[in-house]
């Protein structure tokens, strides 16, 4: 008898349209947060700003590996998305652009503080296709996330190819 392989929960993940001008905002107070907390975690001390805001944006805003597949009228992008706190994750949504946001785990490095005083990372994700953002639906196995991406025109396109 073969052994049955364990399902992995599934969980949504909240998806978010925000244009790509007020994430660039969020991102960058984020960021400048952060920078913030590193120069009084040295004592104060002018001279470092630089080094203090790279430091940031490396922590804040770092790479993310991901994958996307075509399959009929949607994009399909899958990331492992191990560097967050399962329970804090959520997505930005804006042509052109995805990014991810929530807290670091607890063992990675800490990121910009929010408004709420939490820390967060975020990982943007430049998609080239013209995707509808309001269509957007994100689901969380294990520690992959998959995210779908309605293209858009689609509906318009396959009424051209029929008729």
């Amino acid at each position: 008898m073969k052994p049955q392989r364990a399902l992995q929960a599934e969980t949504g993940v909240k998806v978010t349209v925000v244009d790509k001008a007020e994430q660039a905002k969020r991102i960058h107070a984020a960021i400048a947060q952060r920078a913030y907390e590193l120069f009084e975690s040295h004592g104060r001390q002018c001279g470092h700003e630089l080094e203090d805001w790279e430091e940031a944006r490396a922590a804040t805003l770092g790479a993310l590996d991901f994958g996307l597949t075509l399959r009929d009228h949607e994009m399909l992008l899958g990331a492992d998305v191990a560097d967050f706190a399962p329970d804090s994750l959520f997505v930005w949504a804006a042509p052109g652009r995805l990014t991810l946001c929530g807290r670091p785990l607890a063992n990675r490095m800490p990121a910009a503080t929010d408004r709420d005083g939490e820390h967060m990372i975020f990982r943007e994700i430049p998609v080239r296709a013209a995707f509808n953002p309001y269509g957007v639906k994100a689901k969380l196995r294990g520690r992959f996330l998959e995210i779908m991406l309605p293209l858009a025109g689609w509906a318009e396109q396959v009424r051209a190819v029929a008729a």
